[in-house]
């Protein structure tokens, strides 16, 4: 996906910028999936978030700071209760203080 407008009509941008939040379209998948975990964060449904955080660290930008992305997935997963899944991330977490 080279971005989320590309090969979309001037009709489809706009109905799109007309419900996303913020009115806008993503620069990048990273971006969008950071606004989607974010969303689903504030609405208190973790299950979402996790997965939403999984697919921004599966796409970040190499010049990205994802250390907040990494402990947001991890304490999702202990919320969850899902404690592989989180061992796993503190285990594969690039960073040494987590």
């Amino acid at each position: 996906m080279s971005g989320p407008d590309s090969g979309l009509s001037f009709e489809d941008k706009e109905t799109l910028t007309s419900v996303l939040p913020g009115k806008a379209l993503y620069d990048s998948e990273f971006a969008f999936y950071l606004e989607a975990s974010s969303i689903f964060r504030s609405s208190g449904l973790t299950a979402h978030e996790v997965a939403f955080l999984r697919l921004a660290l599966s796409v970040a930008p190499a010049e990205a700071d994802t250390a907040d992305l990494w402990y947001g997935l991890i304490r999702g997963y202990i919320d969850l209760s899902y404690w592989e899944e989180a061992y796993s991330s503190i285990i594969a977490t690039p960073f040494d203080t987590m």
